[in-house]
């Protein structure tokens, strides 16, 4: 800090001009004392501010940020028709996830009208209690609960009647002594498959899955399924369970799997049971049957290619707008085709009884133009 001190010094006595004299040799003087001025300029020698190291390190930091590095290649800038195809493709995306998720909203309303309807007309006493599913019910992903990725993004979790929920798994899981079989006339034993049967049952659909599957199909009242690989009979009995009038046959090849169904159909009420067929034979022997379900899931995973082709030739018969799920492989060998006669309508990983995912195709038979 620089300070120049001016001495000014006033008129004598006799009215002469004023004069200056040095400052060294007034300072001590009494008699006329000069009149000082002092006047503070500022130079760089002034204290810094608390802001100032902020902005150095602001400047610095531009700085290095927009110096080329010589290691990196080159951006080249995207062209007019570039950038216009990307926000055009972004436009795009947003909008075929929206539809999706309206479709999945009015989905989900129309299965909850269902189960609503279902719970008033069962014996089984109304409980106005619901079950309270989370995402990681429908699809095992890796991220923590509050994350998202592809294949659970947009999903639909669709929550069930207690009393229905209870009913399931009393039949599915038994705890011997429990309050929960209590209703049921017969309660059930613990399965004991061998280990193949194992294997088969757990890359069965979970509860949860198989009821946000449903929301996605939007099943009216009355409709039947026909279930091609039934295994132990879990979709049959959900199906039955959660749609009031509605029947649901299953066919199965396996006869330890088809046994286990039938000790599991067998412990449910009387209801139920006047609505679930389950057969144990080749599912080629029904081909001529197939026409008279509204949904038909099929266990594609425990069948050949050639089998494959089987299926999707008998599926020519079916009515038009019957919707075909096939579980765990598509009916082409280009997944994201459709085989003659139907669409593609989505594709999507559900959770298993074994905790791992299994991949779900949709199918529809389009109605003739």
């Amino acid at each position: 800090q620089v300070v120049f001190c001016v001495l000014l010094e006033g008129r004598g006595r006799r009215g002469g001009p004023m004069r200056a004299r040095p400052p060294a040799a007034r300072l001590g003087s009494v008699g006329d004392a000069p009149m000082t001025m002092y006047h503070q300029i500022p130079t760089p020698c002034t204290p810094k501010r608390p802001m100032d190291d902020q902005l150095i390190f602001r400047f610095h930091k531009r700085l290095r940020l927009e110096e080329p590095n010589p290691d990196e290649a080159p951006v080249p800038p995207l062209s007019p028709y570039g950038g216009m195809n990307g926000m055009l493709s972004l436009l795009h995306a947003e909008r075929a996830h929206r539809r999706r998720f309206e479709e999945a909203q009015v989905s989900q309303h129309q299965m909850a009208a269902s189960m609503v309807a279902s719970a008033s007309s069962s014996s089984v006493p109304m409980d106005p209690g619901t079950t309270s599913f989370s995402l990681a019910d429908v699809v095992q992903c890796g991220h923590g609960i509050g994350g998202r990725c592809l294949q659970c993004s947009g999903r639909l979790v669709q929550d069930v009647p207690l009393h229905l929920y209870i009913a399931f798994c009393a039949v599915f899981a038994p705890r011997p002594h429990s309050a929960d079989t209590g209703f049921l006339p017969h309660p059930p034993q613990p399965l004991l498959l061998t280990a193949a049967a194992g294997r088969a049952a757990a890359a069965e659909l979970s509860l949860p899955a198989f009821a946000s599957l449903m929301a996605c199909l939007a099943p009216v009242s009355g409709e039947r399924l026909l279930h091609l690989g039934s295994g132990t009979g879990r979709a049959v009995l959900a199906w039955a369970l959660f749609l009031p009038q509605s029947a649901a046959c299953g066919v199965e090849g396996s006869p330890e799997l088809h046994q286990a169904g039938c000790r599991a159909a067998g412990c449910a009420a009387e209801e139920v049971r006047s609505r679930v067929f389950l057969h144990c034979g080749d599912i080629f022997n029904s081909q001529e049957e197939w026409h008279h379900g509204g949904v038909v899931m099929i266990n594609s995973g425990s069948l050949a290619d050639a089998e494959l082709e089987r299926v999707a030739d008998g599926l020519q018969r079916v009515e038009p707008g019957t919707r075909i799920v096939s579980i765990s492989r598509p009916l082409c060998a280009n997944p994201d085709r459709a085989p003659p006669g139907f669409s593609l309508e989505r594709r999507s990983l559900y959770r298993t009884v074994g905790g791992c995912n299994t991949t779900v195709f949709f199918y529809r038979k389009p109605a003739p133009e």
